[in-house]
């Protein structure tokens, strides 16, 4: 039958595209997500950091500072 490989790549075609337009939304999302990851872990090392310094502070012997490290 003339024409029905064309309407087989079409489809094909067809496939591809919403393969890829599916994910190109997958990978905004993940990066949406990694950039909310980056900040909520930026506001805990923010908010631990007074407790570490501190924690260094009172570590004369540096055994802390050895194990952080």
């Amino acid at each position: 039958m003339p024409g029905s490989g064309t309407g087989k790549q079409w489809s094909l075609i067809l496939h591809i595209l919403l393969f890829l337009i599916t994910s190109a939304q997958a990978v905004a999302g993940n990066r949406e997500d990694y950039e909310k990851l980056t900040i909520e872990l930026a506001t805990l090392l923010n908010t631990l950091a007074p407790y570490v310094t501190k924690l260094l502070a009172d570590d004369p012997s540096g055994r802390i500072a050895r194990i952080l490290l």
